[in-house]
Formats: C-alpha cells, structure tokens, sequence
C-alpha cells in the first residue's frame, strides 16, 4: 500500500507526521523499572483538531499571544495543548470548503492536482478515497498508532 506513494506524497505524510510530534522529548513518562517495552519510550501522542472557519482570535492561546487582548472564550484545553506541542502562527487552505481540506490531511494530496472530487461531499455519493489509497491515518496505523476521526 506504501509503494503507491510518489516521493511528494510521501514527503507530505512524513511533514505532517513530524510537525504533530512535541517539540519537547522529556515530557515521555518512562518507567525506571520493570519489562524491557516498559523501558522503551512510548510513541508521543499526536492530536490534530481541524476546525472550519475559525480564525487566529477565537482560541484564548492565538489572542492573547498576538492581539494581547482578553480572549472572548476562554479555551483552556486547547491552550494547553498548544504550550506542550506544536504551533503553527501562519496557514493556508487551497480551497474554502471544509471536504477538500479534510482530504487533503488525510492523504496527503492536493484535491485540484489528484482530480479528487472537490466541494462539498454528500452522504450518498461514492467516498472520494478509495479503500487501497495511503492515509495518515493508514500510516500512523503501520507505526503501531490506534487512530480514530471524529467529525464530519
């Protein structure tokens, strides 16, 4: 399933798969004692929240970083988060409909250049990823990962 991938696809899945890693390695919770996979450290968690039509001032951590103004909503969890991992300042999406975007996350592709469907994706139409195509998902998976989507 790897094989089919191109050298830029591949690229793409390995940036996205790096860029959720935490920048700081001490945080992993290795025990002293015990089985040798107790001694190995454990993969680091990676969350990625994926939010349509939200801007750098509706999360408390962006407005308070850039504005330095009281945020609206206070958004704790999600402040949290940001302090232990990673951060982007700055992002673009090819396209302003929420379908292309997730395909373009989840595999690594960008919808106008891979002829994927494009706009909004009903319930009934045919799933514009086929079975056989890589995901980050499919390839986190391969690393030992349990993944799981919640959403649309």
């Amino acid at each position: 399933m790897a094989s089919n991938l191109s050298l830029m696809q591949l690229k793409i899945l390995i940036m996205m798969c790096s860029i959720a890693l935490p920048s700081d390695s001490s945080a992993q919770n290795v025990p002293q004692f015990g089985d040798r996979e107790q001694l190995l450290p454990q993969p680091p968690n990676i969350v990625v929240i994926l939010a349509d039509d939200i801007g750098v001032g509706d999360i408390s951590f962006y407005r308070n970083r850039f504005s330095k103004r009281k945020p609206v909503v206070s958004t704790a969890n999600i402040d949290a988060l940001a302090q232990q991992g990673v951060w982007f300042a700055d992002a673009h999406s090819a396209t302003a409909l929420c379908a292309p975007t997730r395909y373009a996350v989840m595999t690594g592709k960008n919808n106008y250049r891979s002829y994927a469907p494009w706009g909004v994706w009903g319930s009934f139409q045919p799933n514009a990823i086929s079975a056989e195509e890589p995901t980050l998902g499919n390839v986190l998976k391969m690393q030992g990962y349990n993944t799981g989507f919640i959403g649309k």
